[in-house]
């Protein structure tokens, strides 16, 4: 504890002498004002260079936090963005993409082999005939009758539901209208080109699933109208 003695103003004796206290105004010294100058532009130097430091590390971690919340983070599947789109099962059920590739998920009965690649490659048959007639008015024709099957050919338009195909497939028919061909799984739409006939628009579109390793067999009649 310290102890603080207070002397009245005015004149005072001690010891045989006389003096006297003065009431002197009080001036506040800022602390650094009482450092050697050297020392004090060193301290004004230090001080500058630790709010760059703060500012920097500052504008460095508002950078990181932006850059955090704009990228895309990918660091695992569930956070990459497909689009909406579905596939049909054979079973009725419905699909959609899924990472990392967005390519879609297997569809319930669906094998699914260790090698993608091969999985992808898998076919079924698809095979049939198809009928055209009558060809004249009264059959058997007498006439030599025209050949209404090699120009033709069944076109099969991929409504997904199986393999990433993308393009339409063609299948020949031979001259008396059987066809057999490997097309990748899937649901296909099909129609007949140059198919003129009475019986065309009763018949196609025709909507059809072939599945890997099995065979799909369709047999169409096609009604010309000719009586």
């Amino acid at each position: 504890m310290s102890t603080t003695w207070h002397t009245p103003l005015g004149p005072h004796l001690s010891n045989g002498r006389q003096y006297e206290v003065k009431r002197t105004e009080r001036q506040d010294i800022h602390p650094h004002s009482r450092l050697p100058p050297t020392f004090a532009l060193e301290y004004a130097v230090s001080m500058a260079q630790n709010h760059s430091v703060i500012l920097g590390l500052a504008i460095l971690l508002f950078a990181g936090v932006a850059v955090w919340q704009l990228v895309p983070r990918v660091a695992n599947d569930t956070n990459i963005a497909c689009t909406m789109e579905a596939k049909l099962c054979p079973d009725g059920s419905a699909v959609g993409r899924v990472g990392p590739n967005c390519e879609f998920a297997h569809c319930p009965d669906e094998k699914v082999d260790d090698n993608d690649d091969e999985l992808f490659e898998k076919t079924g048959t698809f095979t049939g005939k198809v009928s055209i007639g009558p060809l004249c008015p009264v059959e058997p024709c007498t006439n030599p009758i025209p050949d209404v099957y090699s120009s033709r050919q069944l076109i099969l338009e991929p409504r997904g539901g199986g393999r990433p195909v993308n393009l339409p497939f063609s299948v020949k028919l031979d001259a008396n209208g059987n066809f057999s061909d490997e097309i990748p799984e899937g649901n296909y739409s099909v129609t007949l080109s140059d198919c003129n006939f009475l019986g065309c628009s009763q018949i196609f579109p025709l909507t059809v699933f072939i599945k890997a390793n099995e065979k799909t067999e369709i047999n169409l009649d096609v009604d010309t109208g000719i009586r």
